[in-house]
């Protein structure tokens, strides 16, 4: 009987193993650049990885913020709209008050300025009474509207 040896080619099993590497060092790179990320597993970078999901976090976060604020910019925008009429009205009734001082007027003339200033100055009240922005008086409230911008309280903007 003859004797069987079984013999191992060592250079091939170690390009073998090499090949493996390249081969799982390559699915890596094409991960990434088909995800577009540089870190897609904690593997990849641990630490790296905590900062970028605290970054997406805070991404998030500001992004809701951003939201909050052009919010804020539309109640402001309102109020704003508000302040130009009353300005107009109170421009109005000065205009009305002078004209009325002339002494050339008659008692019917000074009747229909001062009706007409009675009728402005209650559109007066009413326009600072009902303006408002998601259910909140904007004026003659006497609240402050808090914007949340980012975290906690260094991240509001009161108006």
């Amino acid at each position: 009987m003859s004797s069987l040896t079984l013999r191992a080619n060592i250079a091939s099993l170690g390009s073998l193993r090499q090949l493996e590497r390249s081969s799982a060092a390559l699915g890596r790179s094409f991960e990434r650049l088909s995800s577009g990320l540089r870190i897609n597993r904690a593997s990849d970078d641990a630490a790296g990885l905590a900062i970028s999901e605290s970054l997406k976090v805070d991404r998030r976060v500001f992004q809701q913020g951003l939201r909050n604020l052009n919010d804020g910019l539309s109640a402001l925008a309102i109020g704003d709209g508000a302040l130009e009429q009353l300005s107009t009205i109170a421009t109005r009734l000065t205009e009305l008050a002078t004209q009325s001082a002339n002494g050339t007027l008659g008692v019917s003339q000074r009747d229909a300025l001062d009706e007409e200033a009675q009728a402005l100055s209650r559109e007066y009240l009413r326009i600072a009474q009902v303006t408002e922005f998601n259910d909140i008086q904007l004026f003659g409230g006497g609240q402050q509207i808090a914007l949340q911008a980012g975290y906690g309280v260094n991240g509001t903007v009161s108006a």
